[in-house]
């Protein structure tokens, strides 16, 4: 029996929304013993060094993502840094504000000047996230053998060739999408015409080579924001242990559904089981994921929302 469309649409609300209510319980059951005041209290080690380093990976996350998304709209458009920035901004603005961050799409589209290249603005922003998916992926792959117990030899020789087989597969699938595409396109389903909103034979593999680069290097300025904030917070050394943790932490929240205004609670509760062997940086997994959203979600969509009213009372504003 088949499912009727208006309940299919509640679906991802609906989940984000549960899983919101799991990690209120995840988080209160992980912090009960700790009182108001341990939650907010911080005390500060080497401010001079990890705070600056933060704010620093805070700005090189948002640029990384305007050269991704420049890569991405000169596939239609020629387009410079900065205005790729100001897009980005008033996505993240529209994403925070609407269901399954469906405004991400809004603000793309709007943002395109060429009916054509408006059509395509759902690849476009396929083309956005699928570098970043495949790095998670693959982290996720490598980081979770890293932190499996310690194996015998042939175990773990065993391990990594099946770890080098699946990272190799899901890098190939990334570069062979076209050929993917290509096939899906001469099935001819319901007659679509998929020619008008697909990009024919692009991204390229030069653009291919640096979307999957810049995704990389965004993870891995993102992961290190929060080492930061672990290092400045927390009476804890930095390792390979740690470094394993956090980098498989972000791997895995990146595919659990969330509520872009309360994500801080999502990261908090999935960062408190996965550093459970830590229990003396419970309290500051919490204050280290508020400061994130606040750094990487809250404050972009507040300026995304300054970019658009400014961009809305200009007269040369794009339509």
């Amino acid at each position: 029996m088949a499912i009727p469309q208006h309940i299919k649409s509640k679906i991802p609300v609906t989940l984000k929304w549960l899983v919101f209510v799991l990690a209120i319980g995840v988080v209160y059951q992980k912090l009960q013993r700790y009182s108001w005041y341990d939650l907010y209290s911080v005390e500060f080690h080497d401010p001079q060094v990890y705070l600056p380093l933060f704010l620093l990976l805070a700005g090189l996350n948002l640029f990384l993502d305007a050269f991704i998304w420049k890569i991405i709209h000169r596939i239609v458009e020629p387009i410079q840094t900065l205005r790729a920035l100001s897009i980005n901004l008033m996505s993240y603005a529209l994403a925070f504000i609407t269901p399954v961050n469906a405004g991400e799409l809004a603000g793309r589209y709007f943002n395109l000047k060429d009916k054509a290249a408006k059509n395509k603005v759902l690849q476009l922003t396929f083309w956005s996230h699928f570098p970043r998916l495949v790095v998670k992926v693959v982290v996720l792959i490598c980081a979770s053998f890293w932190l499996l117990p310690e194996l015998n030899k042939a175990q773990l020789w065993g391990l990594r060739f099946i770890q080098l087989l699946l990272v190799a597969g899901l890098v190939l699938i990334y570069f062979k999408w076209n050929n993917f595409q290509r096939w899906f396109q001469s099935k001819n389903i319901r007659n679509w015409q998929f020619q008008k909103y697909i990009l024919a034979e692009r991204p390229n593999l030069t653009e291919k080579t640096k979307l999957l680069s810049l995704a990389a290097f965004k993870f891995t300025t993102y992961n290190m924001q929060f080492i930061c904030l672990l290092l400045l917070f927390g009476n804890v050394e930095f390792s390979g242990l740690l470094l394993g943790q956090v980098f498989w932490f972000y791997a895995l929240s990146a595919f659990v559904p969330s509520v872009a205004a309360f994500d801080f609670l999502t990261k908090s509760a999935i960062g408190l089981v996965i550093f459970s062997n830590l229990p003396e940086l419970q309290p500051v997994i919490v204050q280290a994921s508020l400061l994130m959203w606040l750094c990487n979600v809250a404050l972009p969509a507040l300026a995304g929302n300054i970019v658009w009213l400014r961009q809305k009372k200009s007269p040369t504003a794009t339509p």
